[in-house]
């Protein structure tokens, strides 16, 4: 890595640590996004460094972002699939029987506008949309607001697909596909889990057994998506996400499989139940309530049963998922950001 490289590592650290960083402990507070602490960063430098150096500065400040997102009280997971933004730039899309949400930028508005308002307006969204978020804000330090804005421009007067854009040329989304989201464009995929890769400043997803959706089925640990980066050393690859659970520091592997276990193997069903037959007409409710009864029971065992012959395979078939996950994570490609500022 150059010395002009570390030099700017170092100054951007310093610069970024007063909004973004936050003692283990501390209470969550209700700052504003600063918009002017962006404004003055150096240039990356792109004729000198290489992509390795890429990697560990979108690593670096992903994780600031992650902080951000994660020790402020204006973002929180979805309560019952509720997604929402106050931002006025954006809105919030599910697509006719798709079990998914998208936030889309409402056009007439430049793209480092919207994001900013996203950033500094209240927001619910789990751990995929996060993950765009933090990889866009990423993206557009590394940019600048006039190159981030002019291919947020470029997109929107291409026609659309017709893959969930309403109207007749494109719309941006928090998105993987390039289709939705232009800047999907300046990355390039490996395929695999982030355990697996193990490469920093990759864009990725960590599965979860498929136990856990019989076990949990409304449960959101089925899977997380995160960023690759380097510990408090520098040296060991660790994970950073969305959620308290990432809010004091990065983790590491061993951290993330011990909280994917606990949560695995911890029952969902209750051992009492609490029937309320009220609706039922009095001549049949003793008979209804006794069924209900019978069928949890018969869950409870499931569930319990399941559980148990987990006990001694878990591990072995989390680290086989993880190491056979085929799914492609993505990276900020330098050449491709390099080619798209000299056109």
């Amino acid at each position: 890595m150059s010395k002009k490289f570390i030099f700017f590592l170092l100054v951007n650290v310093s610069m970024l640590s007063n909004t973004f960083a936050m003692n283990e402990g501390e209470e969550k507070d209700k700052s504003s996004f600063s918009v002017q602490v962006r404004k003055p960063f150096p240039n990356f430098n792109f004729e000198e460094s290489t992509q390795e150096d890429l990697n560990k500065w979108v690593a670096l400040y992903g994780v600031q972002i992650y902080n951000y997102l994660n020790n402020t009280s204006n973002f929180e997971y979805p309560m019952a699939g509720a997604y929402s933004t106050t931002s006025e730039h954006w809105k919030v899309f599910s697509p006719f029987m798709e079990p998914i949400v998208h936030f889309i930028k409402k056009k007439g508005i430049s793209a480092s506008v919207a994001f900013d308002s996203l950033l500094m307006n209240k927001g619910r969204f789990d751990c995929r949309i996060a993950q765009r978020i933090v990889f866009m804000e990423c993206i557009r330090r590394l940019l600048g607001d006039i190159h981030f804005d002019r291919l947020s421009e470029q997109f929107e007067q291409e026609p659309s697909k017709g893959i969930h854009n309403l109207g007749s040329t494109k719309e941006l989304v928090l998105d993987g596909h390039e289709d939705l989201n232009p800047y999907i464009r300046l990355t390039s995929t490996k395929s695999g889990s982030l355990y697996r890769l193990g490469i920093v400043g990759l864009f990725g997803y960590t599965p979860n057994l498929r136990e856990y959706a019989i076990l949990h089925p409304q449960g959101s640990l089925r899977g997380d998506n995160g960023l690759m980066c380097l510990d408090n050393d520098e040296a060991t690859p660790s994970y950073t996400g969305f959620g308290d659970f990432y809010a004091a520091r990065p983790r590491s592997w061993d951290e993330i499989r011990t909280r994917f276990r606990k949560e695995t193997l911890t029952l969902s069903t209750s051992e009492d139940i609490i029937i309320d037959g009220n609706h039922i007409r009095e001549e049949r409710r003793e008979r209804y309530i006794e069924q209900m009864k019978i069928l949890h029971r018969e869950k409870l065992q499931e569930q319990k049963t399941l559980v148990e012959s987990l006990q001694d395979t878990y591990e072995v078939g989390l680290l086989s998922l993880q190491n056979n996950f085929l799914e492609p994570a993505f990276f900020i490609d330098l050449e491709k950001v390099k080619t798209f500022l000299k056109n």
